[in-house]
């Protein structure tokens, strides 16, 4: 969807990609990302500023950064403090009830017939998704974002996002067995340790030359 570098560095065609509209939501990229301002160099991008900006967006100046970047900057205001996490939903009636975190996120939901909500996190390995207790199938939109289809009949459900670092159980466990491990180690060590000390000291014996016989001449 966007061509990015582990370092950070983008492709030519970034700028165009993060805002063009995404075929299943009918959304541009930028608005599924919940991006407030995006940040262009000059160096790659020389006449972007001739160009008018994308509807919703307006070109803003820094003072002091005009030789290095073209700013852009939502109209309407910031949106990635609406609604939390939730960036576009489809059927759906969907209310955030705590804010954009790492981990974990909860969500009011309401569907008569059933529907999509598209969250503006990465669909790493590791979503768990669950309405009122039952866990759901997680998706992903355009294989970027994480994505959930609420079932037909849903009435102010709770809907809860909860993202742990695959293999995470596995190891805490592994760390507990291997602390418990060296624990007991630690703990037979001295044990050893006490019962080496507690021995009845050994008294050194001397060892006697028995004398040869004297030798009488007569």
């Amino acid at each position: 969807m966007l061509c990015m570098a582990w370092d950070g560095s983008t492709c030519p065609d970034a700028f165009r990609r993060a805002f063009a509209t995404e075929k299943v939501t009918g959304a541009a990229v930028v608005d599924l990302m919940k991006v407030d301002r995006v940040v262009l160099h000059r160096t790659q991008y020389p006449d972007a500023r001739d160009r008018p900006a994308p509807a919703g967006w307006r070109w803003v100046d820094y003072s002091g950064h005009e030789r290095h970047i073209w700013v852009l900057e939502r109209a309407g205001g910031r949106v990635s403090t609406r609604n939390g996490p939730i960036a576009h939903t489809s059927g759906v009636t969907a209310e955030s009830r705590d804010s954009l975190d790492d981990r974990r996120a909860r969500a009011v939901v309401g569907s008569p017939d059933g529907g999509r909500v598209v969250f503006a996190r990465l669909a790493w390995p590791g979503h768990r998704v669950t309405l009122n207790g039952r866990e759901l199938p997680v998706g992903t939109i355009g294989g970027v974002f994480l994505a959930v289809d609420v079932t037909a009949g849903t009435d102010g459900a709770e809907l809860v996002v909860d993202w742990r670092p695959p293999g995470s159980r596995i190891g805490i466990v592994t760390a507990a067995g291997g602390l418990t491990g060296i624990g007991f180690l630690q703990w037979a060590h001295h044990r050893a340790r006490r019962r080496t000390t507690g021995a009845p000291p050994v008294t050194p014996q001397t060892q006697v030359t028995p004398r040869a016989p004297a030798t009488v001449n007569a």
